[in-house]
């Protein structure tokens, strides 16, 4: 009988119930909220990103106490960096995951309401911009497109691959632009241009933005792609990214020999930059002398030497990385190694007991290296959506039949305990997309697939990644055949 109420609690009770029984076993207040219940005034308190990352809301405000209602109490420490800012004094309570959700939702219709009053009422460029970058990171958006037409300014959002028109601004919209051009010093509107700046949005939640300019008739376009930069959270990891089982331990084998070549390749928008910046994250402790050679800077990292290649100027990567490779660095990253002669200092390097980490598109032009990853994108499930599973037909593997080895992917997936260690492939379950209130059909954002090779041999290679991370529930069969068909077109 000791065991009862364990049973009952793990058995028979909902989430939302075991959540109202521990709230109710700690002396937490338990809330239930309907619309009525949130105050947009406290809704506004904590920025949006951050509520819904960590899955709480501030709902209530009253003298110096904000209420704040979330899903698990470990999750308060998230706002421990915020509090000098809120100046009061958070108390928590335990809700539903309904609720939860409602309160989220109201927090975007209000935010476009107040954004879309500012964005064309205001006559203030960079109180304008902010207020769009601030709109841009609520909606979760990667890039911000705006294009100037004759009737105003475009302003278009990349949600996943996909890109949206967010809203259509006035004429005086166009001081936007100005206000982008300034902050990332951008001087000729005859030439296309790049540049870069930061925007700390208060709260600890900021974003570091790379402009593209390019004149089109009539005006410009201009691309600002985000980078996030929450101070409560922490950079990637490598399983974070998407790698696990065996080719996590051998590239963290090989990151911790410090020595030798390990070469990233993938084309643009792989992931490949992600993953070099990852590796070099990973390293970065003021112990080490790190150096960077950059066709493009893309984030700015402490302890780390970079230096942006400029041919124009006159410093090719080659003559970059000579002169890098000549303070005697530990480690060098390359991120677009696009020549042989960088290509044979790189390798060189590497075997004289310097950790070179170099990313290409061809890799053809490392024959042999002591690690070789190649990257791959495709998008990740949203984990809030109703969760069903398939098994596959025929049609679906039939695709990938030539590329992919079924046995192994099963021995993966029983490795990491993903399934049963009983299960044949025919009985392994797929993810159904269902999609839900908070995702774009299903999906939210990208997983990583990555093929590790070491010595020759490939552990998986990308279409067995893909396969073994829809079977995890990280993504959908549909990428995976999109995936597919992508790329033996590229090949």
């Amino acid at each position: 009988m000791e065991r009862s109420i364990g049973w009952l609690q793990n058995e028979l009770l909902s989430e939302d119930e075991r959540r109202h029984a521990l709230a109710h076993e700690l002396g937490v207040p338990f809330v239930t909220l309907e619309r009525d219940d949130i105050s947009v005034e406290a809704l506004q308190m904590l920025p949006e990103p951050l509520c819904r990352a960590h899955q709480l809301v501030a709902y209530k405000t009253e003298g110096d106490t904000l209420e704040v209602a979330l899903l698990n109490l470990q999750d308060l420490g998230v706002l421990e960096p915020l509090r000098q800012q809120l100046r009061k004094r958070v108390v928590p309570r335990l809700t539903t995951a309904d609720s939860l959700r409602r309160a989220l939702l109201l927090y975007q219709k209000t935010l476009k309401e107040k954004y879309g009053a500012v964005l064309t009422q205001s006559s203030n460029p960079r109180t304008m911009l902010e207020t769009l970058l601030r709109h841009a990171m609520a909606q979760q958006a990667s890039e911000v497109h705006i294009d100037t037409t004759g009737r105003g300014v475009l302003v278009r959002y990349r949600l996943g691959k996909q890109l949206r028109e967010a809203m259509q601004l006035p004429a005086a919209g166009a001081g936007v632009i100005g206000a982008v051009r300034s902050l990332a010093n951008i001087g000729s509107k005859t030439l296309p241009q790049e540049g870069r700046f930061k925007a700390d949005l208060g709260f600890g939640v900021g974003v570091s933005v790379r402009v593209s300019s390019v004149p089109v008739v009539g005006g410009e376009k201009l691309i600002l792609r985000l980078l996030r930069e929450d101070s409560t959270s922490k950079g990637f990891t490598l399983e974070g990214l998407g790698l696990h089982g065996a080719g996590a331990t051998a590239l963290r084998a090989a990151l911790h020999d410090r020595k030798g070549l390990v070469v990233v390749s993938g084309p643009q928008g792989s992931g490949r930059t992600t993953l070099l910046y990852t590796m070099l994250d990973l390293l970065n402790t003021p112990e080490l002398s790190l150096a960077s050679v950059e066709k493009k800077v893309a984030s700015r990292l402490p302890y780390v030497a970079q230096t942006q290649a400029d041919p124009a100027g006159g410093l090719s990567m080659a003559g970059a990385l000579r002169a890098v490779l000549r303070q005697d660095p530990d480690v060098v990253m390359l991120d677009a190694v696009a020549d042989q002669a960088t290509a044979d200092l790189a390798a060189a390097a590497g075997k004289r007991g310097i950790l070179v980490l170099a990313g290409v598109a061809d890799e053809r032009l490392f024959p042999a290296p002591d690690v070789l990853v190649r990257t791959g994108l495709v998008r990740k499930l949203c984990q809030k959506q109703t969760r069903a599973t398939r098994t596959l037909e025929r049609r679906h593997l039939e695709p990938l039949e030539p590329h992919a080895d079924f046995a192994k992917v099963l021995a993966a997936l029983k490795e990491a305990d993903a399934i049963d260690k009983e299960r044949i492939w025919k009985e392994v379950g797929y993810p159904a997309v269902t999609g839900c209130s908070e995702c774009d059909g299903g999906y939210q954002g990208h997983v990583g697939l990555f093929e590790v090779v070491v010595g020759g041999e490939p552990l998986l290679n990308l279409y067995e990644d893909a396969l073994y991370k829809a079977a995890a529930g990280q993504t959908s069969v549909a990428e995976v055949l999109r995936f597919a068909q992508e790329k033996e077109g590229n090949e």
